[in-house]
């Protein structure tokens, strides 16, 4: 479920790509966005389609949605950062440029694209959010093209925050809330670990301790996590796979 090479992306992925998690996220979020959305409009969409043979500038997620009372459609970019990451004008420059061009090829109006950019890294984001802050010493840069990007800075949020506002969606809080102290003393999930065993999901469960595991290389931590919270026997099936995935890649 995760690959432990990409563990960042992959939880990102599983997490974010499921439609009512990146409904709730706005929600909280970018409330602005959300409250303008045709809600039942919103579709997760291929963005590999736009970007054959160019993998580096796939972006991570794209929804295709409607906003209130009007037909025409919308993108939704949300791209994920563990780290902070020049590409990402270029990344998100590209997509829109090759969502523009088919738009052209199939005799339609450009469509709106509203970028979002969700980091969780343990640097300071440095990447202008704004194209000519690229270019600030430059004497002509208001005559540079320019566009902006959308940061959700989650080292900028507070826990208390997403423990106390996000209950809607206990998953979502949950891989929120690892994403943003999975850095630090990650003993501190043991609280959201046990909330989700008595809450039965199980998914949920796997999927972070795997990310765990996978970003600090200490399944015995995990494991104490587990026994402390109450996991049960299927959960301790997950310690003998970490040894096993650790000894492979020589963390263990």
């Amino acid at each position: 479920m995760i690959d432990i090479h990409h563990p960042h992306d992959s939880l990102f992925k599983y997490i974010f790509g499921n439609v009512e998690n990146f409904k709730t996220f706005l929600k909280h979020f970018i409330p602005d966005i959300y409250k303008n959305l045709d809600l039942n409009s919103v579709k997760l969409i291929n963005t590999e389609k736009q970007a054959e043979n160019k993998k580096k500038f796939f972006l991570d997620l794209a929804f295709e949605c409607k906003l209130n009372n009007l037909d025409s459609q919308i993108y939704v970019l949300f791209e994920h950062k563990s780290y902070p990451d020049k590409l990402v004008p270029l990344q998100i420059m590209y997509y829109c440029a090759s969502v523009w061009e088919q738009d052209l090829r199939e005799k339609k109006d450009y469509t709106p694209i509203i970028p979002i950019v969700f980091y969780h890294g343990k640097q300071k984001w440095n990447i202008p959010k704004n194209l000519q802050e690229h270019f600030k010493n430059f004497p002509l840069k208001n005559y540079i093209i320019d566009f902006n990007y959308y940061l959700i800075d989650l080292g900028r949020i507070d826990d208390n925050y997403i423990l106390k506002n996000i209950h809607d969606n206990l998953c979502l809080m949950a891989t929120l809330y690892t994403m943003k102290n999975i850095f630090d003393d990650i003993k501190k999930l043991k609280p959201l670990v046990k909330e989700l065993i008595i809450a039965h999901n199980q998914d949920c469960v796997y999927i972070i301790l795997n990310y765990t595991v996978a970003i600090t290389k200490k399944p015995e931590v995990i494991e104490s996590i587990i026994l402390e919270a109450g996991g049960d026997k299927d959960m301790m099936l997950l310690t003998d796979k970490w040894r096993m995935e650790g000894i492979k890649e020589g963390y263990i």
